[in-house]
């Protein structure tokens, strides 16, 4: 952001809190985690969370407190967008490492959900077969009803 660069500040933003969710998410499904036992540890561990949290917090109002002294940043202006010249590399001198992320990423993403895939007891799946299978009778009753009464189940 200080370097005028602001749409790469936001989608690395947003980059990272989707990569941190998709992580926890992971952690949760891969563990099967017993949360009982998780609670009864936060009670000893608050104290140090506090006091770390306070920490942080001192730091970023010092930080913006005494953000006056800092020196003005230099505006560099260009008749190219922040987004054009990002595009021009990511899709010039990075054409076969940007797609190749992409391919990683996708296969990691596979991993990830083969790996969480397991049969359970008691738990409804999809069957696409039976789904596809599935004609008109199965699923729609034609009823013929009377002009000002209501329908009658048996």
């Amino acid at each position: 952001m200080l370097l005028g660069a602001e749409f790469l500040a936001m989608l690395l933003v947003v980059v990272y809190v989707g990569a941190v969710a998709v992580l926890f998410l992971f952690v949760v499904m891969m563990l099967d985690i017993n949360f009982v036992e998780l609670r009864e540890g936060f009670q000893r561990y608050m104290p140090l969370g506090l006091g770390v949290g306070g920490v942080l917090l001192a730091e970023i109002l010092f930080v913006f407190f005494n953000s006056a002294d800092m020196p003005e940043r230099v505006v560099m202006v260009n008749e190219v967008s922040n987004t054009r010249a990002l595009g021009r590399i990511l899709y010039t001198d990075y054409i076969y490492l940007f797609p190749l992320a992409g391919l990683i990423l996708l296969v990691a993403m596979i991993g990830a959900i083969a790996l969480t895939l397991r049969k359970r007891e008691n738990v409804r799946r999809q069957s696409i077969a039976s789904q596809t299978e599935r004609t008109r009778a199965d699923s729609i009753e034609v009823v013929t009803v009377p002009s000002n009464t209501g329908v009658k189940r048996s």
